[in-house]
């Protein structure tokens, strides 16, 4: 994580966006099995027992995160009346 934030912070433009981009999804990855995040088979978790998840909130810690879910039906409100552009 910290080699992410480090390389988003020398980043920039498009390049930057796409490293953001990447820690999303890894992170998502991470909230739903760290398996998920390392490739690994969901029988190894299984046995060990083990997730990530709390140690890597350790390692966000003193930074400043906002997460958020909705349901795939669920309309993206992009703040205009008109279809969203990007």
């Amino acid at each position: 994580m910290r080699a992410s934030m480090a390389a988003i912070r020398a980043a920039h433009g498009i390049r930057r966006h796409g490293l953001v981009l990447k820690v999303l999804t890894a992170l998502k990855q991470i909230c739903n099995h760290p398996a998920h995040y390392l490739k690994e088979p969901a029988a190894t978790v299984r046995r060990t027992g083990r997730s990530g998840k709390l140690d890597l909130l350790d390692e966000l810690d003193g930074y400043r995160l906002t997460a958020t879910t909705r349901p795939a039906t669920a309309p993206l409100d992009h703040g205009g009346g008109g279809p969203a552009r990007l």
